[in-house]
């Protein structure tokens, strides 16, 4: 025997005594549980990293701000698991392969420093044909990738790099 009926469409009458008050679902959303908002995080929570979306704002503002300088092509930044952090890339740059190449990159070199009893790697950079490409530590296997173009003084920029390199991993 159910507790709503016989089966034929009755209620037995010691069902219906035992049986819970029906509730409609504003009842138990007034009652018991609260209706949720839209936005259940504050937006300060919303952006992952110690300084939430504040932070994630200032990387941007560095990205862009490296991007605009003349012998650089695009910036990205990179998690150590080689995912893409925040990027300003050339539209024919994959920033997916990317992130997942210069991390890889980082695990060989570190493999390397360590094997040649040379410490962990920092920084390196790479010549190719269409322009170096720079790369630095920043924290937690996380990196600063930069396209920079053909024949450009780079002297400058590695020093920037190094530089800020605490200030940018605090960033993350």
């Amino acid at each position: 025997m159910l507790a709503t009926g016989n089966g034929l469409g009755e209620v037995h009458p010691a069902a219906t005594a035992r049986a819970r008050p029906q509730t409609t679902r504003k009842d138990r959303i007034e009652g018991s549980l609260r209706v949720a908002r839209k936005q259940v995080n504050p937006w300060i929570f919303l952006d992952f990293g110690p300084f939430g979306a504040l932070g994630s704002a200032v990387l941007r503002s560095l990205i862009d701000g490296l991007a605009a300088r003349p012998e650089v092509t695009g910036v990205a930044i990179v998690s150590g698991e080689g995912l893409l952090i925040e990027q300003t890339l050339p539209a024919t740059t994959d920033g997916e392969a990317l992130a997942a190449l210069a991390t890889t990159l980082i695990r060989n070199a570190q493999e390397l420093g360590s094997t040649s009893d040379l410490g962990s790697f920092g920084a390196a950079v790479l010549e190719f044909d269409g322009g170096p490409l720079l790369i630095g530590i920043l924290s937690d296997g996380a990196a600063l990738v930069l396209l920079a173009r053909n024949d450009e003084d780079l002297g400058e920029l590695l020093y920037l790099v190094r530089r800020h390199r605490a200030a940018m991993s605090s960033l993350l």
